[in-house]
């Protein structure tokens, strides 16, 4: 099946063109300590000095800045023939030279655990906990991030789980998927050099309750035709007089393939449709065709390309009673020397908030150079630019982003 990372980088990248030090290879390269009994202590550390010519996302006045940032994380692990377990910090922390007020301090903790139970049961839980910023100009200040005085700030929480039944080789295979997340802001912020309660921090928070049914028939080689049903509850914490609420109920089906090796490409591919239901008949249902599909072509064995595509929800951020978004990106990895590698990626995005006249588009891309100095030193460069165009005055945006980093492991 296609690696949900890949979907997951497209997204990411065209919510923003991100800061963050590229990394060259997987974190599964890196040393690590055995500390006995089969865990192992894995230790990374990400290095930048990024120059950012549109800190604001703010198409008047544009503020630059240099960047200073850290990003160590630290991985125990342990494995065995039947069960994985893994257990991440990651800090990130950013220091602006000319724009102190965006300074930040994350913080994210993430567990999994994965049992073998027998040839026919499979199980898997998650959970994280997030503590994190929003860029000021993004999220809920588009459009007047210079009026704030530090940049959002908000946790975020999941717990999930997911049972496989079914034989590797069998027929036909079932997987069920169930969790539970929330996303809280910090009810505080300086404006205009006073911390003073935010606005909107009563309308922000909410909490999804979700699950997902899946069915996977194989026919033959490495193709497999797959059903998969989902739902969630999206429930919002406070209700505010005047404004209809945003509680809703989302589903989807859809149908596809996924295939391994074939002709050189990895990929699955998942059409259907989808609907979201507004518990407060103030706002208005909607249905429209749902997608998702990713496709991995390696013509060469240093060479990989990697397609991604998707349409589905988004809760607004502002306006709106809800965002539909599409989204597509198409990126290109090559190794031209043992150690000397190059990553390109494009993307478009498309948000149409439902319920008012506000729509934009996002379109960017990404170019990093990564050399291997040493098998635990990695360093890169890297260009990333973005533009946004909305139907609102003020949301536009064009911005610019060099990085230069270093990737140090054991």
């Amino acid at each position: 099946m296609m690696k949900k990372t890949t979907l997951s980088l497209a997204i990411g990248l065209a919510t923003l063109v991100g800061t963050g030090v590229a990394s060259a290879r997987s974190e599964a390269d890196a040393g690590a300590v055995d500390l006995g009994n089969g865990i192992l202590f894995t230790p990374v550390l990400d290095m930048g000095l990024v120059y950012d010519d549109n800190v604001v996302h703010t198409d008047t006045n544009p503020t630059d800045s240099w960047v200073t940032e850290l990003r160590p994380s630290f991985l125990l692990s342990a494995e065995n023939d039947f069960s994985e377990y893994g257990l991440r910090y990651t800090v990130s922390h950013g220091d602006y030279q000319d724009s102190s007020e965006d300074n930040y301090t994350d913080h994210m903790l993430q567990a999994n655990a994965d049992w073998e139970l027998n040839a026919r049961h499979r199980l898997g839980l998650a959970a994280s906990y997030e503590d994190l910023h929003e860029m000021r100009g993004t999220g809920y200040s588009q459009g007047f991030g210079a009026l704030l005085d530090e940049p959002d700030r908000y946790s975020e929480s999941d717990v999930s789980g997911v049972y496989r039944y079914g034989a590797e080789t069998a027929r036909g295979n079932i997987e069920l998927e169930a969790g539970t997340r929330a996303r809280d802001y910090d009810p505080t912020q300086f404006i205009d050099g006073v911390e003073q309660n935010n606005p909107l921090a009563d309308v922000r928070d909410y909490g999804t309750d979700y699950g997902a049914a899946r069915f996977f028939y194989n026919t033959g080689g490495k193709t497999r035709l797959l059903v998969e049903a989902k739902g969630s509850l999206v429930g919002y914490d406070n209700a505010v007089a005047g404004i209809p609420s945003r509680d809703s109920t989302q589903s989807s089906v859809l149908f596809g393939l996924s295939w391994e090796g074939t002709a050189k490409t990895t990929g699955t591919l998942k059409v259907g449709a989808r609907s979201k239901q507004f518990d407060d008949a103030a706002r208005e249902d909607f249905s429209a065709p749902a997608w998702e599909a990713g496709v991995i072509w390696q013509p060469l064995t240093y060479s990989t390309f990697e397609f991604s595509t998707a349409r589905r929800f988004e809760e607004a951020r502002g306006d709106g009673d809800f965002a539909d978004v599409e989204v597509l990106s198409a990126s290109w990895n090559h190794t031209w020397l043992e150690r000397l590698s190059t990553d390109v990626m494009f993307y478009h995005q498309n948000m149409d908030y439902e319920g008012t006249e506000r729509t934009e588009d996002r379109l960017g891309g990404t170019f990093n150079l990564n050399y291997e100095m040493r098998r635990w030193l990695i360093l890169t460069a890297g260009y990333a630019t973005g533009s946004q165009d909305s139907t609102l005055q003020g949301y536009d945006y064009d911005r610019a982003v060099m990085t230069f980093g270093a990737r140090v492991t054991l």
